[in-house]
């Protein structure tokens, strides 16, 4: 069995994203969504938040998954990958492009929240 399949997962990797990896050759890549380990305060209990509010919670959320970055951008590279976001989203996700060894390795960073299937949005009537 090859690393891939050996390594505990912890639950990271969808499911959707590991039947797609078990499709994959070693060398392919393909593009996934990384859900990074942020570390914001809640806004205000009992009330919405106001614009101000909510801002500075995806400021906070933005600043501290910016901090995994270099070592997110580490793990790509030694798999033949890169990040495809510049900067984490409001919600503290990046998309990456790599193969399945690099998609098992991000699951092993305790960095990493989930992994997660990029693809597109599609309308439900």
């Amino acid at each position: 069995m090859d690393e891939l399949h050996e390594i505990s997962r912890e639950g990271k990797i969808s499911q959707s994203v590991t039947a797609r990896l078990a499709q994959l050759s070693p060398t392919q890549v393909l593009r996934a969504i990384v859900v990074l380990k942020a570390e914001a305060k809640s806004g205000p209990a009992g009330r919405r938040p106001n614009r101000q509010e909510r801002q500075k919670v995806i400021d906070e959320v933005r600043n501290s998954t910016s901090k995994s970055l270099q070592e997110i951008d580490a793990i790509l590279t030694r798999f033949n990958g890169h990040r495809i976001s510049k900067i984490p989203t409001a919600i503290g996700t990046i998309a990456v492009e790599t193969t399945p060894a690099g998609i098992a390795a991000l699951s092993k960073s305790d960095l990493v929240k989930a992994i997660l299937p990029d693809q597109p949005i599609s309308r439900v009537i």
